[in-house]
């Protein structure tokens, strides 16, 4: 989780021009997601999450983002399980453009478990928000959320050019990324090679049979991405499609 707002307070009142510039010259992800929240601040919202999520994971798990929603809300959320009633990330999940929570909300009779979930998040301070999809790198997704904690907050309004600034953000903060999480040293080959078909879902046998080495050389090579990566399992495969060290068709990654 990145830490976020550190001085959104001294960055108010940015015009779209302005948030343009000052994004385009942040010095890392952390600063580019403070201009964000600013920019946001001004339109009325307050509360916002950017996450980046692998086909077919759990959205509460295995990604990497930036948010300044409280910890506890966070832990709670994933706790309850309450992915399976959240429509909203549902729905941006789907790939669609931006929308408001509240026209969504509108087309869905919830049941207990989601009315339940709206109003604990309501009563948290989100109660108003916008959600989408953004493009993002081949095999992996893109959305964000933005909130506000006043029920009267017009989304409709201001829903474009959340999602312009969103998506200025989004390029900028996955360049910051490309160099923060780049690794100290970079991949062979071979363990490109061993990591793509591992992300394809091979097991050691499978991938040693195919490049005709023996399964411990194969779990020497994992433990060297694992290594130069610094991150282990599925946040290694992430870490790598972040990166381009590894590029393969989303349909093709699968998780053991």
């Amino acid at each position: 989780i990145v830490g976020a707002q550190r001085n959104a307070g001294a960055l108010m009142g940015l015009s779209f021009a302005e948030f343009v510039e000052r994004i385009q010259q942040s010095e890392d992800s952390a600063s580019a997601f403070d201009i964000w929240l600013a920019g946001l601040n001004d339109l009325g919202l307050n509360h916002a999450i950017l996450g980046y999520v692998l086909p077919g994971r759990d959205p509460t798990r295995d990604q990497y983002f930036a948010t300044n929603y409280k910890t506890e809300w966070l832990n709670h959320y994933e706790e309850q399980g309450y992915a399976q009633a959240d429509l909203t990330l549902q729905q941006a999940g789907h790939g669609s453009g931006p929308f408001s929570w509240e026209r969504l909300l509108e087309r869905h009779e919830l049941s207990p478990f989601q009315r339940r979930f709206y109003g604990e998040a309501a009563d948290l301070g989100l109660k108003q928000g916008i959600s989408s999809a953004l493009v993002s790198a081949p095999g992996i997704s893109a959305v964000y959320s933005v909130a506000s904690d006043e029920p009267d907050v017009d989304c409709e309004r201001v829903l474009a050019e959340v999602h312009a600034r969103t998506a200025l953000l989004h390029k900028v903060f996955m360049d910051h990324l490309a160099v923060e999480m780049a690794p100290a040293q970079p991949l062979t080959p071979r363990e490109q090679e061993v990591l793509t078909q591992w992300a394809r879902g091979k097991t050691a046998w499978e991938i040693s049979q195919l490049l005709s080495v023996s399964q411990e050389t194969v779990k020497f090579h994992l433990k060297n991405c694992y290594a130069k990566l610094g991150a282990y399992g599925r946040i290694a495969i992430v870490k790598a499609l972040y990166l381009g060290l590894i590029t393969i068709d989303p349909e093709d990654i699968q998780f053991l």
